[in-house]
């Protein structure tokens, strides 16, 4: 029998390993380059993990399916969800919020309306609606709003095949009207408040540890070296002399280009 345990937004984790032709092997190069050279930082010394094969296009379309079972990926913050359809066809998607085991949803159902897990075209979803999972370009495949917790909001259409889009950060995107999404939010949205408690944990989610600047020489760093202790005596900089803290990183161009756009297409 199924053992599943309950969580107090309404999900459901079971305790049985994933089907084996849903998943496949992943290898990680720990912050490493094809040279071997470290690109990124503070990388290496993970747990082994199998990826698993997340059906993020919108292939199965006017079918309705079921919830088999719900599981923790490790590879994303959101749960997944084993979904098996009418046609027989089993795939795992990225869960919803309050959705669970036996649950229905389906993509193209018009008769649906506003459900949470339903999926359409952008053109056809209601202004103001939340929805995750949202394609940048039609037939791609999901690339929007797909971490833990996270939704988007449909703010407006215009005439020129254009939806805009806007996100938890007020951040404006845009996509378009042939876009697919799915309503709702992403599921297990409770992740922001998780605390890992030790250090261990993170070495195995492949963290390793952060040296301050100020505890290395001044060969590694700007805020090096000094007569014992010190507060670097400048500005917080990168270990390449960049600011970190404040610095505008998208040029004054692409925020005018972006404007000029925004008045020509939505207003």
């Amino acid at each position: 029998m199924r053992n599943l345990i309950r969580f107090k937004d309404h999900f459901f984790q079971t305790s049985f390993s994933p089907l084996k032709r849903l998943r496949k092997g992943l290898s990680f190069c720990g912050g490493r380059n094809n040279t071997g050279k470290i690109t990124a930082y503070h990388r290496g010394g993970k747990g082994r993990r199998l990826f698993r094969n997340l059906e993020l296009r919108y292939h199965v379309w006017g079918l309705l399916g079921e919830i088999l079972w719900m599981e923790k990926d490790p590879n994303r913050t959101g749960w997944i969800a084993i979904v098996e359809y009418k046609n027989g066809v089993i795939t795992s998607l990225l869960a919803a919020e309050k959705s669970y085991i036996t649950y229905l949803i389906g993509n193209g159902m018009q008769e649906a309306g506003v459900k949470v897990g339903y999926g359409n075209l952008l053109r056809e979803m209601v202004l103001g609606a939340r929805i995750f999972n949202v394609e940048r370009y039609p037939l791609q495949g999901g690339k929007l709003g797909r971490a833990a917790g996270v939704f988007l909001t449909i703010i407006r259409k215009s005439s020129h095949n254009l939806v805009l889009l806007r996100n938890r950060r007020k951040r404006f995107l845009f996509s378009f009207n042939d876009c697919a999404g799915t309503y709702g939010n992403v599921s297990n949205s409770d992740h922001q408040l998780r605390n890992i408690g030790k250090a261990g944990r993170a070495r195995n989610q492949g963290r390793r540890p952060i040296v301050r600047g100020v505890a290395m020489n001044p060969i590694d760093h700007p805020h090096g070296g000094g007569e014992g202790k010190t507060s670097g005596g400048r500005h917080p900089t990168t270990p390449w002399g960049k600011l970190t803290k404040g610095k505008k990183t998208l040029s004054l161009k692409k925020r005018r280009q972006f404007k000029l756009f925004y008045k020509k297409v939505f207003k």
